[in-house]
């Protein structure tokens, strides 16, 4: 072989070794073109309007639901306290010294402001909401599935043969473009466009390029064919987020109680500290002026000793209600989602608006509230609809198991002129072929046993309706007992402390007159402390037995806010 020749040779594989190069490299940067930002939003936009069109199926209206985290930057914008808060007991009005760095004044927070926030920065909200969306990601692809899909590949190689003296080098690529379908027949179409590239780059010759064009259709005709068959992965995924939905919005419910719940115990806890520090300060009093008395002679020593202990006990309470208040601080602190140095406290003035209102009885009757559970409850609805899932799951069973294959297939193929006209198609020269298969499924253990767990399940689904139907009859006859109980319990404790301050009233008058003791003021001014506690300890039982009432009835509706519906019209929801 000449110089030229094998000059010729090299050009001609440089040239090909290129064209595949660019080739592999154009494939390469159509698969890897998208960034992963771009399947973020694509996959958050597309997930996003699923569930709005969900809510909205379930609740008449959606919202702007997001799984963006603002837990970082809720926490960085609270002060951090260097030690646990007191309160200035001696200032009520005041809701911290401010007199110097280590007891900056903390954060004041009304119940609006901590349900937004615990909606925030919470980690177990963030997680219900993440649970959400993995629920409304699986719907896009399950539906993915009965849309267009495109796929292609693309292939090349280069081949050296022949012996050391007359090598040849042969060229062959090959590409395709494939788009395929799932119909709710259950049948499935495909066409696929194939470029064949060939060439003896030894030789210099042309290459000799082919195409061909084919179709394919299947469609089953007794097993796993028909819709209610076919789409039954399709059905139970967009059920399954509608079910997400709901134990999203159930869960809500259970959250702002809870939230709630921590609020007000931390002002129940602080009210009880403020009655345990006025009680202490008056004993301290009390104490003072008794030891002024025997002085004088005119009190007895066992008398100044009783007003002694007495300061003692009243102390050692005060400390062990700041200890508590402390610690329901820090718990109120971690279900708002921040840490536990966060300087913040619950405004105090919510309990004063909700001991100005007072209590407000419910107004319906135990049947009703049962029966409007029975329609409003989330977890019920699911319950209902889990039983219908079981009962289509047996019919797909049914017909799997008792059906056998058999299906019918057309397939349909052009070829371009050869051997380098590939553009030309020759549809005059078209194949076509139309066949069937037959499988009896001789072996159909497994969809025997299918069947019989689709049987087992579906029963079980009603059992566990039937017990939910009973489990929320008790929890809403137990809501209402501890409601109308609550409601009593306030009167009572009422009635008691004005006995309790009438009680001390006479007791400092028939002291100064000499017809009572120091012992009768002092059991006196501890019920007056056990009853303001007591009262406090009552509205805000009510208060929270009236929320877990709307719970369990299933009428608190959340807010995006995390607040319920008719929030402004406490204390009734």
């Amino acid at each position: 072989m000449s110089a030229l020749n094998r000059g010729s040779d090299k050009c001609a594989t440089s040239a090909w070794r290129w064209r595949v190069a660019v080739l592999l490299g154009c494939a390469m940067a159509l698969a890897g073109g998208c960034t992963g930002e771009f399947y973020k939003r694509r996959a958050d936009k597309e997930t996003y309007g699923i569930i709005k069109d969900k809510e909205k199926a379930v609740h008449g209206a959606s919202s702007e639901f997001s799984i963006e985290s603002g837990r970082q930057g809720v926490r960085e914008s609270f002060p951090s306290a260097t030690k646990p808060y007191e309160p200035p007991l001696d200032r009520p009005d005041e809701a911290a010294k401010d007199d110097g760095p280590a007891e900056t004044k903390p954060m004041v927070l009304p119940l609006a402001e901590c349900l937004r926030l615990a909606t925030l920065a919470t980690d177990r909200y963030q997680r219900e909401k993440e649970t959400l969306y993995l629920s409304g990601l699986a719907l896009t692809l399950a539906r993915h599935r009965y849309t267009p899909i495109f796929s292609s590949l693309l292939s090349g190689e280069l081949t050296r043969s022949g012996p050391n003296e007359n090598r040849q080098w042969d060229a062959d690529s090959s590409g395709t473009l494939r788009i395929a379908k799932n119909f709710a027949t259950g049948a499935t179409a495909s066409l696929s466009y194939a470029l064949n590239f060939a060439r003896i780059v030894s030789t210099g010759d042309k290459a000799d390029i082919t195409a061909s064009l084919e179709g394919n259709l299947v469609q089953p005709l007794l097993r796993g064919a028909w819709p209610r068959v076919a789409l039954e992965n399709l059905t139970q995924a967009e059920r399954d987020t509608i079910y997400a939905v709901r134990r999203f919005a159930r869960f809500k419910q259970t959250f702002a109680v809870q939230v709630a719940s921590d609020f007000y115990r931390a002002l129940q806890r602080e009210d009880e500290l403020r009655n345990e520090w006025k009680n202490y300060q008056n004993l301290m009093a009390s104490r003072e002026r008794a030891e002024g008395l025997a002085q004088a002679g005119r009190m007895r020593e066992l008398e100044v000793d009783q007003a002694r202990q007495d300061e003692l006990r009243a102390r050692d309470r005060w400390i062990r209600a700041l200890q508590t208040y402390q610690t329901q601080i820090d718990q109120f602190k971690l279900s708002l989602g921040l840490t536990t140095d966060a300087n913040v406290i619950p405004d105090r003035k919510e309990l004063d608006l909700l001991a100005q209102r007072g209590i407000v009885p419910v107004k319906v009757e135990l049947e009703e509230a049962i029966e409007i559970a029975f329609g409003e409850r989330f977890d019920l609805m699911t319950s209902r609809d889990l039983v219908a899932d079981a009962d289509r799951k047996v019919y797909v069973a049914k017909h799997n198991a008792t059906l056998p294959e058999l299906s019918v297939e057309f397939d349909a193929q052009v070829n371009s002129k050869a051997p380098r006209n590939w553009t030309h198609m020759q549809f005059h020269e078209s194949t076509y072929s139309v066949g069937s298969s037959l499988n009896p499924r001789f072996d159909r253990k497994a969809d025997r046993n299918t069947y019989r767990q689709a049987l087992i399940t579906h029963e079980q689904t009603k059992r566990q309706l039937e017990d939910q139907i009973d489990q929320i009859k008790l929890e809403v006859r137990g809501a209402f007992r501890r409601l109308r109980e609550a409601e009593q319990t306030h009167e009572i404790q009422r009635t008691s402390l004005e006995l309790a301050r009438r009680r001390v009233e006479s007791a400092e008058l028939m002291l100064q007159a000499g017809r009572a003791t120091t012992r009768d003021l002092l059991e006196a001014r501890e019920a007056l402390v056990r009853a303001q506690n007591a009262v406090t300890a009552a509205l805000i039982s009510h208060r929270l037995e009236r929320l877990n009432f709307e719970r369990d009835i299933g009428r608190l509706r959340i807010l995006e806010d995390g607040k319920w519906e008719g929030y402004e019209d406490q204390p009734g929801p």
